[in-house]
């Protein structure tokens, strides 16, 4: 079953009007569409990967967003027409992931709108060598970097791409990133995919490595992606993922597990020309292209190899974790609207500190259980229509039985000694930095005072250990009837609306950024 091709041939329908094409009839239904992605979400989401093949056929549609995206790199793959290319693109900075104030992020940015791409942000050439009698004994492979005196992010001048080809001539893969912000078809895919998916945005890298190569060394993504093959071939090697492991997004990545039973379970895929490869968050993977043998097409045995990643990127407030840090916040919010008691001052702000206290307890429950690291898709396509298919009430049903286990979880596994002895850890440190995970939340609805206690959580803290260190098993009490009473009352229904809208405010924020960087680069190109 052709299923991303399907999903692709949809969104291309969907989003090339804006572009001005011509639209043939005959594509999935909406229905179809649904239940392709139930199907999807079922069994590969997040769980295993998928390598979709025979969808070469689509690149002579003339209406598919391949063939648009084909035609638009095919000139790229000449040496002197990719370094011409590459020399007109400017840098796009990177906006901070709870960033939702688009003319703030332009101020302060300003002056480097339209600077050359900067390294590693922008632009990476590297390669991984191959095995030798010696290295091979270590079994790590690393990368080798062509700009070596770039590592610092510095700009990298145009005439460096001269030495582009003499890069590609020496093995070296180039690396391009953010094509969303610069191609506008990249765009259009990548906006379809982040409404299929309900996520704020979808990343997209194009890499482009000679025969016989190697770019990336072995390595795991804290994000799911579709390895789509423009040009050429390539031949992936997927490793067995450890048991319950899903690294969020944004935090550091710890080092490959090491395998005494490495080749296990691997797969091993010879991606051509139109076929597709998911590989879900946390799966090892490498890749490299062939030379003259009998593993490939003898058409593509001299050409290069170009595909384009899509990065389908779960941020923090969009994990099942988000989705219930919403869910308290929602639920205090009706408590202090609703109370039948008045709450002065003091009541309030032991209240305040008694949920933050409940936000922390849910990350460390989070931080074991994998589950809570999974994307919510409330809003993902499937469950935004508006008709009343039967499939989609099943999907739904399987969300809410979902927060009804989180919920469970909370009420069965929440620790008070566990939590405060995290926040006396993180207060005696002065650690700011790893109460980073709740800045996000200021962007809810609630008064400007709360907000900037998620701006500065660690003064907040501070306060709560200095006014309640002396009567901590009375704090005990509270934290565990307040618990027990969010656990018994919160209804899932109630915090979609809220989700959804925290997902539009996000995905407006992205959008606007994009359009920028895709106005910005049709001046250059």
């Amino acid at each position: 079953m052709n299923l991303l091709l399907l999903f692709l041939d949809f969104l291309w329908m969907k989003f090339s009007i804006s572009l001005g094409k011509q639209i043939k009839f005959g594509w999935p239904s909406l229905g179809t569409m649904n239940l392709l992605l139930k199907n999807f979400l079922q069994d590969c989401w997040e769980v295993s990967p998928l390598l979709i093949k025979g969808s070469a056929n689509n690149f002579d549609d003339k209406s598919s967003i391949f063939s648009s995206l084909r035609n638009s790199l095919g000139c790229r793959m000449n040496a002197n027409a990719l370094a011409m290319f590459l020399g007109q693109l400017v840098s796009c900075p990177p906006i901070a992931s709870d960033e939702l104030d688009i003319f703030s992020f332009l101020k302060e940015v300003d002056n480097s709108l339209g600077s050359p791409m900067t390294y590693e942000n922008d632009i990476r050439v590297v390669k991984t060598p191959k095995f030798t009698s010696e290295s091979i004994q270590h079994a790590v492979k690393e990368e080798i970097h062509f700009f070596k005196h770039f590592m610092d992010s510095e700009l990298v001048e145009k005439f460096s791409f001269v030495k582009s080809q003499e890069a590609l001539q020496d093995g070296y893969t180039i690396a391009l990133r953010g094509m969303a912000f610069r191609i506008v078809e990249v765009a259009a895919i990548a906006s379809g995919l982040s409404n299929l998916f309900g996520q704020p945005s979808v990343g997209a890298n194009i890499y482009l490595t000679p025969p016989s190569s190697q770019g990336l060394a072995k390595h795991f993504d804290d994000h799911c992606v579709f390895v789509c093959q423009l040009f050429g071939q390539k031949r992936w090697r997927i490793s067995p993922r450890q048991v319950a492991f899903l690294p969020r997004l944004y935090e550091p990545l710890c080092g490959l597990p090491s395998s005494k039973y490495e080749d296990d379970g691997c797969m091993d895929v010879l991606l051509r020309e139109g076929d597709i490869l998911y590989i879900p968050r946390g799966y090892p993977h490498e890749a490299h292209t062939i030379g003259d043998s009998k593993e490939h097409d003898n058409k593509s045995s001299s050409e290069f190899s170009m595909h384009l990643t899509l990065g389908i990127e779960v941020e923090p407030p969009f994990e099942w974790e988000g989705f219930t840090h919403i869910a308290l916040h929602l639920w205090n919010q009706k408590y202090k609207k609703y109370s039948a008691y008045p709450i002065d001052h003091g009541m309030q702000n032991q209240r305040s500190m008694l949920v933050n206290m409940l936000h922390i307890t849910l990350r460390l429950i989070a931080d074991k259980n994998v589950v809570l690291k999974k994307a919510c898709m409330v809003a993902a396509l499937p469950f935004s229509s508006n008709t009343n298919c039967y499939g989609e009430h099943i999907l739904l049903l399987r969300q809410k039985t979902t927060f009804d286990y989180i919920i469970e979880t909370i009420d069965n596994s929440s620790s008070f000694s566990e939590t405060l002895l995290y926040i006396t850890t993180t207060v005696h440190e002065g650690n700011e930095n790893s109460l980073q995970w709740m800045r996000w939340l200021r962007h809810l609805c609630q008064e400007e005072e709360e907000k900037e206690a998620f701006d500065k959580p660690l003064e907040l803290l501070k306060e709560f250990l200095l006014l309640n260190s002396n009567h901590i098993k009375e704090v005990a009490k509270e934290f565990t009837e307040m618990k027990s009473e969010f656990c018994g009352s919160v209804f899932f229904e109630d915090v979609c609306d809220e989700y959804k809208m925290l997902l539009q405010k996000y995905k407006k924020t992205r959008k606007q950024y994009m359009n920028g960087m895709l106005s910005l680069h049709t001046c250059f190109l």
